[in-house]
């Protein structure tokens, strides 16, 4: 069983200031950027590994820049990609949602209003009277209820 290791820095934005609880980590051989601004390496790291065809049972293995040769966590990399961090436990990483399946878009031409075949209305006068609004009937509440839903403040 082999193991690939990241090395993990904190993370800086474009002018200088570092990013408080988010690290960039490095593969430890090439010092290629697998991930940057992340706050869970370990995990995004390995789904990263998984994505460029890394076998799911090799281990991962994380150390901080300052120690590289201190491990200071590890995981199985197919194991590690199904997880994510949510407060102070682990959740599972729930599949994120592809394109949704239909019928491609149709576009017209044109995209201005088109009459009916044989008929010689106006475009305004099309919608008059076909919209009907009625109002809902009123809603009576016994009087017991009322103090509860309306409190009333004393005056002091």
């Amino acid at each position: 069983m082999t193991e690939v290791v990241i090395i993990v820095s904190p993370s800086f934005d474009h002018r200088g200031k570092r990013r408080h609880g988010r690290f960039d980590a490095r593969l430890k051989d090439t010092d290629e950027v697998i991930c940057s601004a992340t706050r869970q390496p370990l995990l995004d790291g390995s789904r990263v590994l998984l994505d460029k065809g890394h076998d799911p049972s090799i281990v991962i293995r994380m150390a901080y820049a300052h120690a590289p040769t201190v491990i200071t966590s590890w995981a199985v990399i197919g194991v590690a990609a199904q997880y994510d961090v949510m407060g102070e436990k682990f959740v599972r990483r729930k599949k994120t949602a592809g394109p949704m399946p239909g019928a491609p878009i149709k576009i017209d031409v044109s995209a201005g209003p088109r009459a009916r075949s044989g008929t010689t209305a106006a475009p305004r006068d099309r919608h008059k009277g076909s919209a009907k609004l009625t109002a809902a009937p009123p809603i009576y509440l016994p009087p017991t209820v009322l103090p509860v839903l309306l409190p009333v403040r004393k005056r002091k």
